[in-house]
């Protein structure tokens, strides 16, 4: 009579081998996990901490085989109690039976999962179930185990904003509280004041309103309309094409530090897998137990250092001809802000005989002289009309003259 089945328990070594599989377990959202059960993609729920476990043999389902398999309470034989159905999709069919234990595994599940090498041990008479020798679950296990993990972490990480947003609004709350309970009497007061009674009152409060508007004579005080000048909107210059320039020379540069950031993170993540991946195959106890195998590993460790100092020192050797080029450019960029800020003549101003510089006349005196010379043509012109007007009145008096005397000399 064969025992009951039951639940696989994690060991230590199983345990070990989830933590080294997964130092971090945040890396469970890279991996492309499947569900075990129909082998859909269980990527999603992963990513938003909500996997489903299988409740059996803790392996990854998608929401519908979850559903489906329940709590895998199915019913069994009732000659040996061996299972109907099978432990991990729960379809019936052609079941392989373990010989010790009552679970029974379709073909299809086995074939899904695991590799080759297990089919051949699965069709002889004493095969054990994945039950009884987990061992070949374990990768299975430690990705639903890692997106187990994962989904904690997120979970503490949304208790701890809840906490904090309860915290402050606790905080707001508190002091919205005090600042109330600091003018309780001041606001009765006024509410007792603004209280209008009838017509009368009302128009007294709009007449005592336009009052204060206006402002009492003597006091230096202006009204309403006076007190505050309209304000002119600042336009702010349009840049011109240098400083257009400067712009996109710094977004330029910016951009050269954030490539030469990514590229050295990918830098680290590829040496630190090949750090691991060489770890786990050369400094194993079966790898390092000879002094040709240490040379062997020591001249692989030294060859893995130089790939890395050569990847840095060529992205150091990029980036610093980049910068040189960028101050460069810069350095001429100043020299001709500098020269187009110098004086139209070269910046040299020529000085009189007595060494003063001469100084362009203001705008007001200029105007005054013209003033001035425009006031003495029309003097000029005026009394140029007076000499002629004056000139022509003496000619008439001499004409006149010969007249007179021929009269006289004929009485």
């Amino acid at each position: 009579m064969v025992k009951a089945a039951q639940k696989p328990v994690v060991e230590k070594e199983e345990q070990k081998y989830r933590e080294e599989l997964f130092p971090d377990v945040k890396k469970i959202v890279k991996k492309n996990a499947l569900c075990t059960s129909c082998n859909t993609s269980v990527r999603e729920l992963v990513a938003k901490g909500k996997p489903r476990s299988h409740p059996f043999l803790e392996t990854l389902l998608c929401e519908k085989c979850d559903k489906f398999y329940g709590d895998g309470e199915f019913s069994v034989d009732e000659e040996d109690g061996s299972d109907k159905y099978c432990r991990w999709c729960g379809q019936g069919g052609t079941l392989y039976l373990c010989s010790a234990c009552t679970a029974g595994f379709c073909k299809k599940c086995i074939k899904r999962n695991l590799p080759r090498a297990v089919w051949k041990d699965v069709e002889d008479d004493d095969w054990k179930c994945l039950a009884c020798n987990v061992k070949p679950l374990y990768e299975l296990r430690a990705l639903s185990w890692a997106a187990q993990e994962y989904a904690s972490t997120i979970e503490k990480g949304n208790a701890s904003k809840k906490r904090k947003a309860k915290e402050l609004s606790d905080e707001e709350s508190s002091n919205g509280s005090t600042t109330k309970k600091s003018k309780p009497n001041a606001s009765s007061d006024d509410e007792k004041e603004e209280k209008p009674v009838k017509g009368k009152t009302l128009r007294k409060s709009s007449r005592e309103k336009k009052s204060k508007s206006k402002s009492a004579p003597g006091d230096g005080s202006r009204s309403s309309d006076e007190s505050t000048p309209p304000v002119e909107k600042s336009k702010t210059p349009k840049p011109d094409a240098k400083d257009k320039l400067r712009v996109k020379q710094m977004k330029k540069a910016r951009e050269e530090m954030g490539a030469v950031i990514d590229d050295l993170v990918k830098i680290v993540d590829i040496s630190k897998k090949r750090a691991t991946e060489f770890r786990k195959k050369k400094m194993t106890p079966s790898k390092l137990n000879s002094l040709d195998a240490l040379s062997m590993s020591s001249e692989h460790m030294i060859t893995l250092l130089q790939s890395v100092e050569e990847a840095t020192r060529d992205l150091r050797l990029n980036f610093e001809s980049f910068l040189s080029k960028f101050k460069e450019t810069a350095q001429e960029m100043n020299e001709e802000a500098e020269k187009d800020a110098e004086p139209a003549n070269g910046g040299s101003v020529v000085a009189d005989e007595n060494g003063d510089v001469p100084t362009s006349p203001p705008a007001e005196k200029d105007e005054e002289s013209a003033e001035k010379d425009i006031s003495n043509k029309s003097d000029e012109e005026e009394r140029k009309s007076v000499e002629k007007e004056e000139s022509n009145v003496d000619d008439s008096t001499e004409k006149e003259s010969p007249t007179k005397r021929d009269e006289s000399t004929t009485d």
